[in-house]
């Protein structure tokens, strides 16, 4: 048991406590300010510590909680709570949560006074990634499937509602009596329009991968509060060779990237970080040459093309990457201003998708949307405070017991069909 409400401990931080304390089991934490934070002490009892402005309270005992809610309302003070964590070390960044459950629900039910950080988490971190992109002049559509906003567009410009029926689909589960019943029409309909979903976009939604990663896109997107009816695609534009040129052998020179036409591009990086010098200038010659329309360059890590999104041939960067036995990825259609940032993006792909398909050579950047999504957060801000809860507590149950239950979760969520 823990002790009963300590007076709040200045020095200590809640994780310090969490490690100093690994036996203990089934915790919660809660973030309230002051003088609210001494009441709810003696409703729960436990440990407080200084955190931010007000107290962090991690507590084993769950039967105060239900008085906590009329508590806060009284004292017109918004609380953040998180929990119950199987283990003290799952529940490591458990203070954060709290906090940011009390900070973001504030605003998202200004009516609600407790807030529990599992009905708000994928708001309170998509709203973190907003900070981060949009301070970088960056967009959440930069991470998104491309898929999406051609549908957007089409749908826009014909008149039809392919958007619509892809959510219903894949919210569904991709169980397509599910969705015909959720927007109302015969499974046959549902059934016919998902073909031609995929014969219109190029798409596979009998992949369970490609379904993930547009359904991620979709929630991302949604999360950020796009606006589909204004949504509008960048016109293409048309640019030089010699423009292309210019700025690749800046990215490749690690340079700050300026003076980007006005073109919509795509970008093939080549890893040939485990090359010879002749192999990469070899390398580079055969891209000079397969590729006259578009602009080369290379470093000691990667060997870049930069073409306009139409001219783009992924199935000829294929051939080339086996021919030289090297590994590539291929960007989506972008801004050519952001060409920076789909170079980063792919330089996350890469080594993660030859640890994960090692007998693979190229990758489509639109197949790993969420895996560059996260990489990208993870170089920026840490990621444990938002992890899955109900995963933890799966992932300590399997270490407490013995079970292999959370492979089972991972393959089963990995399937994603008929969920």
């Amino acid at each position: 048991m823990m002790n009963k409400y300590e007076k709040p401990n200045i020095s200590l931080h809640p994780n310090a406590f969490l490690a100093r304390n690994p036996d203990l089991e089934e915790l919660y934490c809660l973030y309230c300010e002051p003088p609210a934070a001494d009441e709810a002490a003696g409703l729960c009892q436990g440990n407080v510590f200084r955190y931010r402005d007000g107290h962090v309270l991690i507590f084993t005992n769950p039967e105060g909680i239900s008085e906590l809610e009329a508590l806060f309302s009284r004292a017109g003070t918004h609380a953040g709570i998180c929990g119950p964590y199987t283990r003290a070390l799952t529940a490591y960044g458990c203070a954060e949560k709290a906090y940011a459950a009390a900070e973001f629900g504030s605003e998202l039910e200004p009516a609600v006074f407790l807030h529990h950080y599992a009905n708000s988490r994928l708001w309170i971190f998509v709203e973190l990634a907003d900070k981060i992109i949009t301070g970088e002049n960056l967009s959440i559509n930069d991470f998104c499937h491309g898929s999406v906003f051609d549908i957007c567009e089409y749908d826009r410009l014909e008149g039809a509602s392919y958007r619509s029926t892809l959510m219903a689909y894949l919210r569904a589960g991709c169980n397509l009596r599910a969705a015909a019943e959720t927007i109302g029409v015969h499974r046959n309909t549902l059934a016919y329009r998902k073909k031609r979903l995929e014969e219109l976009f190029d798409i596979d939604l009998n992949d369970a991968n490609t379904c993930f990663e547009l359904l991620f896109s979709i929630i991302a997107l949604e999360a950020s509060g796009i606006d589909w009816d204004a949504y509008r695609k960048p016109r293409e534009g048309s640019c030089r060779q010699a423009e292309l040129d210019r700025v690749l052998w800046q990215l490749a020179e690690h340079r700050e990237i300026t003076g980007t036409p006005d073109c919509v591009c795509r970008l093939l990086m080549m890893d040939v970080s485990h090359m010879q010098d002749d192999r990469i200038a070899s390398l580079y010659r055969a891209a000079e040459e397969r590729f006259p329309w578009s602009a080369a360059a290379y470093n000691d890590d990667f060997v870049y093309i930069l073409s306009e999104a139409r001219r783009a041939a992924p199935e000829s960067f294929h051939t080339m990457l086996c021919e030289h036995g090297c590994r590539g990825a291929v960007s989506q259609p972008f801004q050519c201003a952001r060409l920076g940032l789909h170079a980063e993006l792919l330089s996350h792909i890469l080594p993660a998708t030859k640890r994960l398909f090692p007998d693979s050579a190229l990758f489509m950047a639109k197949d790993y949307c969420s895996l560059a999504f996260f990489s990208y957060m993870q170089r920026r801000t840490p990621l444990e405070p938002y992890y899955c809860d109900e995963v933890m507590r799966v992932m300590d149950h399997d270490y407490k017991k013995g079970t292999t239950l959370a492979k089972s979760l991972y393959t089963y969520l990995s399937s994603f069909m008929d969920m």
